[in-house]
């Protein structure tokens, strides 16, 4: 049986003295234990009702007298939104509203006007000890707070771990910015230990970065292991998914040993540059400023500079048992080459053209081996032409301070011996060392010159 009561009805049930607080009204039942119990077999309602549309119809939980100042509540329909008062005054004022259901099926917390299906203004901050807007949980256990930004798990008023998608799925961010640890604690990836700021676990590459612009222009980030194609314990960069592709590959080890390295640059063509603290290899050769033709400076400020050694004398030492110093000018190339028999060797390609002696206190030694030479002519007479030689003291012009040479003019000699003169860079320039040889041809001449007078002076004595 179902009932329906309304208040009027329970208003005239016999005469209740309402002062006596022990009398029970039972309806449809003669033992109620609550001062108003209404029992059934079926579904039972109690029904406050209005004729009046705009009315309001509620229900008021008063305790006390009517001086009484304990806190009492009220329940009412008003305009078809259920509303929750609370008062101190039995309700002679309104009281404070303090949640709303609206037609909506809304509800309002600390607003009038609910906007979503739990919609709550106002509260505290959400912090170790202000309670937020909501707490879900024991506020001396585990329990989870949120104020109007933010969400924050705790443990009995301390800090504790909160879970986002434990059991899988995607946590998505907006367009707006994200701050984790930003009062200095840790974030994890992938159940990573809480061992530094940013902990990220993973098998594959661990960060991915993308800038959309342009069709995507994708970098990786990760930390290898044994079965990646680079080999373990690397931090590796790359363009692509694809571990061999990774350009930049970092490795935990202290010396560069041709092999691997603490930093390898790799290029798609498998090179790869090898660098440590103070040490450059390549697997192929090395080039610097192939391409951009800028200049390069090693030690401006000092120091020395070692080839083919790791202890210098000079600013520049070459140790070789090859050409030391090349100099090249299109398919020319001049080379520089020590020998252990204290010599240095001028090369002009293969062919050998000088070379500095260390025996009597260091000589300059031309080639001159005949079986190097060809259209071998004796030398015509050369004193008329040496007498037409005019030699000069004189000094140079690029070094007021330099002390007075002995020479000739180079446009002069050019006239006299043509042999002697080379002109490069709009300067002559002449071979002394051929002059020499000009100087013992004219020798040789007045030698015979000389016996030829010796030979007549001797006849002339014999004649007497």
């Amino acid at each position: 049986m179902q009932t329906k009561v309304i208040i009027q009805l329970i208003m005239s049930i016999g005469i209740i003295p309402f002062a006596y607080s022990q009398q029970r009204v039972g309806i449809n039942t003669t033992s109620p234990v609550r001062p108003l119990e209404i029992s059934g077999n079926v579904s039972e309602y109690m029904r406050i009702h209005s004729s009046t549309i705009g009315a309001r119809v509620g229900l008021e939980l008063i305790r006390g007298d009517e001086f009484s100042a304990a806190r009492d509540w009220l329940v009412e329909n008003h305009g078809g939104i259920l509303k929750f008062y609370t008062g101190t005054d039995n309700f002679t004022t309104t009281g404070d509203e303090m949640m709303r259901i609206n037609t909506n099926g809304f509800v309002g917390i600390g607003t009038t006007a609910p906007l979503t299906r739990l919609h709550i203004d106002g509260g505290e901050d959400a912090s170790g000890t202000l309670d937020g807007y909501l707490m879900l949980g024991s506020k001396t256990g585990s329990n989870l707070i949120m104020d109007q930004n933010e969400i924050m798990s705790r443990l009995n008023g301390a800090p504790s771990t909160l879970y986002l998608q434990t059991g899988g799925g995607n946590t998505w961010f907006g367009d707006g910015n994200v701050y984790m640890g930003e009062g200095g604690g840790n974030v994890s990836i992938g159940n990573a230990g809480l061992h530094q700021r940013m902990n990220v676990n993973g098998s594959t590459y661990q960060v991915q970065l993308r800038n959309p612009e342009d069709g995507l222009n994708d970098w990786y980030i990760g930390a290898s292991s044994n079965d990646w194609l680079t080999g373990d314990d690397l931090l590796l960069f790359s363009p692509t998914s694809g571990s061999s592709d990774a350009t930049l590959r970092l490795k935990r080890v202290t010396e560069n040993n041709g092999s691997e390295a603490p930093v390898m640059i790799t290029s798609p063509s498998s090179h790869t540059l090898y660098l440590d603290g103070n040490e450059i290899d390549s697997g192929t050769p090395l080039h610097i400023n192939h391409n951009s033709d800028e200049e390069t400076y090693i030690n401006p400020s000092g120091g020395k500079v070692g080839i083919g050694t790791s202890n210098p004398y000079g600013l520049l030492t070459i140790k070789t048992t090859e050409f030391g110093l090349g100099l090249q000018r299109g398919t020319d190339t001049w080379w520089i080459a020590p020998t252990t028999t204290g010599v240095v060797n001028f090369f002009k390609n293969s062919i050998l053209l000088a070379y500095f002696s260390y025996d009597n206190g260091g000589d300059w030694v031309a080639v001159s081996d005949r079986r190097l030479k060809e259209n071998i002519q004796p030398l015509r007479p050369m004193m008329d032409k040496i007498n037409q030689l005019k030699l000069y003291t004189y000094s140079f012009k690029h070094d007021p301070n330099s002390r007075m040479d002995i020479g000739v003019m180079a446009q002069e000699a050019e006239s006299i011996f043509p042999e002697v003169v080379s002109y490069s860079n709009d300067q002559y320039g002449v071979c002394y060392d051929q002059l020499t040889v000009i100087g013992i041809k004219g020798i040789q001449e007045q030698q015979a010159r000389l016996e030829q007078l010796e030979a007549q002076v001797e006849r002339l004595m014999q004649a007497k």
